[in-house]
């Protein structure tokens, strides 16, 4: 590939670095192996937005493609001859699921949010998107706050069922999505998220332990 993220000098650099040379194909020519590596990424991902009952907004299309190229390498190539998955090799740790893969990539929670205020009138969890894990050994996820558009690392999430409100808000972030090829819907996100009108997107969960986890995606399916 020759694009200019590829062909710079600081990429070429990394890999020199790395012992490695960079071999970039002609302008217009295809590397195939590259290129199917590419497909199985992209597939990925789409199997992972078709799962979700809203548009995934912009911001964290990175995270999701990051969270991709993680599960696959969370995996035994064929050619692997001891069954060991390239991301135990690169790590030297372990892969454990309960530690690793708690989390569906894109479902809602509430989080512990780090430097909680003391204050009583403030609330200590925030309403989140839950994205990939970051690998320590603690588990920590990274998670995209709704209602400040930042992605943070936390510990502690609880998973809550979607509800109509919090998936009009994501879509109206999304602009076209490129699965489905719809367009922003008419409302204005940074309008309404507010905790009079959405009490839901602030605060503690009542009690966590009403919810089992279990999130029946069909029934929060967008319209079409």
């Amino acid at each position: 590939d020759r694009e200019g993220g590829i062909i710079s000098p600081k990429t070429e650099a990394m890999v020199n670095m790395e012992g490695a040379e960079l071999d970039p194909a002609a302008a217009g020519k295809h590397v195939g192996k590259i290129e199917r590596a590419i497909r199985t990424i992209k597939d990925r991902m789409r199997s992972m937005i078709m799962g979700l009952p809203y548009r995934v907004p912009t911001i964290i299309m990175g995270d999701l493609a990051e969270t991709a190229c993680r599960y696959l390498n969370s995996l035994p190539t064929p050619s692997s001859l001891d069954m060991v998955p390239p991301l135990e090799y690169f790590t030297g740790r372990k892969l454990d699921y309960n530690r690793d893969f708690k989390y569906q990539w894109g479902c809602l929670g509430h989080a512990k949010m780090p430097y909680t205020s003391n204050d009583v009138k403030m609330p200590r969890t925030q309403l989140v998107v839950i994205l990939g894990p970051t690998g320590n050994s603690r588990g920590s996820v990274r998670c995209y706050v709704i209602a400040t558009k930042k992605i943070v690392v936390v510990d502690q999430v609880t998973v809550v069922p979607f509800t109509k409100e919090v998936i009009d808000i994501l879509n109206s972030m999304s602009g076209k999505d490129p699965i489905r090829g719809k367009g922003e819907t008419a409302i204005n996100a940074e309008a309404i998220i507010n905790a009079e009108e959405y009490p839901e997107l602030f605060g503690e969960v009542a009690d966590p332990g009403d919810y089992d986890g279990e999130v029946n995606m069909a029934d929060y399916q967008p319209e079409e």
